[in-house]
């Protein structure tokens, strides 16, 4: 039943076009691999193009790789419904979950995309499998080394799934609360120190080649962008004198790029006054539309001539955290609108959410008293499980696009993936199947 639905979900890509390749804009940063030490330099890691090279086995023809990333996606997902299976969850909560995964976003709209996006949520679907799989079976090398770089993997190919080196292992301790606590707290750390390990193997050769001590320098640059929007005459005053300098040069391009009408202004409030807090909150995503503007056509041409990419990235980034502890009140309303973008859109421009909410609505009306047809406590078991896993999972998926920079919409896809197991866990319980 699973293989057919995949080849059914595959077919109506391909009649869509939706498998073939798309180059991004971002593309040629991921396939532009510079010799070592200079590929560590960059704003880009290199993993993604060593894994596209290895796809097409050198050849550099892309029009394969679409169906290597949905087909690794669906196995993937497959893998995640097995593991909750033999978890112990009902036929119920795994079919939630499985229609939840199949008709994804981040499958229908970036399969084709020359681009990271989908390989690195699968790779961390296949770490969550692997942790709910270890919750099933206790301590167990192949689940605990293959999860934890799973995971490795997934924030090598996306920097911000960086928080899965903890949320596994608390995913972990969560699923096996009732085994013994010794085994519990071993287990858990030995699966984020695997999960850890490419983090500080990268990092550690970073530093020893570029003098960079993170994954990669790309933080400072990318929250610029709020600073750029956030950033004021009077939070400049506020700040060191050596940081300050740049604070006003940002402000002096941001204002020329908004008169030339390159960049847009922060939007009026209702007392025609333009206040950044006001906006964060009610407006969110005019930000989120002119976030790259504000990257590429302000921030980038504070970029020194023959300042390094590395040395431009901290500079940023000292300024954006200055900046941010400088006015915590702006900084909160940023994340506090990001947070609202990030629900609302997870939500209503979810299609499997819309599918299951819909499901739903017509299962309240064809039946208004669910059948019994589940053991003793499995629903208890169900939603404690879902809870866990959908929680914990969106919530270390979309952390840190909402504290370091803004939830564009794949982040919000990625994040969004196992919402709709819960009005369609709803739908299967109120009809009353599968019986078994």
């Amino acid at each position: 039943m699973a293989g057919s639905a995949a080849s059914v979900i595959l077919a109506a890509m391909a009649a869509a076009g939706r498998l073939d390749p798309w180059v991004t804009r971002d593309t040629s940063g991921y396939l532009d691999l510079a010799p070592f030490p200079a590929l560590f330099a960059g704003p880009r890691l290199p993993f993604y193009g060593w894994l596209v090279d290895a796809m097409t086995l050198g050849t550099g023809s892309l029009a394969v790789l679409p169906w290597i990333q949905a087909i690794a996606y669906l196995a993937a997902s497959y893998g995640l419904v097995r593991a909750l299976w033999a978890y112990g969850l009902s036929a119920a909560a795994v079919l939630a979950v499985g229609l939840a995964l199949l008709p994804a976003n981040v499958l229908l709209i970036l399969a084709p995309a020359i681009h990271p996006e989908l390989p690195s949520v699968t790779a961390l679907v296949f770490a969550l499998a692997q942790s709910v799989r270890l919750a099933a079976v206790g301590l167990r090398a192949g689940p605990l080394v293959t999860g934890g770089l799973a995971a490795g993997l997934a924030y090598l190919l996306r920097p911000s799934f960086l928080p899965f080196i903890v949320v596994l292992p608390l995913l972990y301790l969560a699923l096996s609360a009732g085994r013994a606590q010794r085994q519990r707290w071993l287990a858990a750390a030995l699966l984020m120190l695997v999960a850890a390990t490419p983090f500080l193997a990268v990092a550690t050769l970073r530093r020893v080649a570029v003098g960079d001590f993170n994954l990669v320098s790309f933080g400072g640059y990318q929250m610029s962008g709020m600073t750029g929007f956030l950033m004021t005459p009077e939070i400049a005053d506020r700040l060191p004198p050596t940081i300050a300098a740049d604070a006003r040069n940002l402000i002096a391009r941001r204002e020329a790029a908004v008169a030339a009408g390159e960049a847009m202004p922060v939007p009026l409030n209702s007392h025609g006054q333009r206040s950044f807090a006001s906006a964060a909150l009610g407006y969110f995503d005019v930000f989120a539309r002119g976030y790259d503007t504000i990257l590429f056509v302000v921030v980038a041409r504070l970029r020194q001539p023959g300042e390094s990419w590395i040395a431009f990235d901290r500079r940023m980034l000292r300024l954006s955290l200055a900046t941010a502890a400088a006015a915590p009140a702006s900084y909160a309303a940023w994340v506090a609108g990001g947070a609202a973008r990030a629900a609302g859109h997870g939500t209503v421009l979810n299609l499997p959410f819309a599918l299951a909410a819909l499901s739903l609505g017509v299962a309240l009306v064809a039946r208004r008293r669910p059948r019994r047809d589940l053991p003793p406590g499995a629903g208890r078991i169900d939603c404690d499980a879902l809870a866990w896993l959908t929680g914990l999972y969106s919530a270390g998926a979309i952390a840190l696009p909402i504290l370091v920079t803004y939830p564009a919409q794949r982040y919000i896809d990625s994040a969004a993936l196992l919402l709709a197991a819960w009005p369609f866990y709803g739908m299967i319980r109120l009809l009353g199947w599968p019986r078994r």
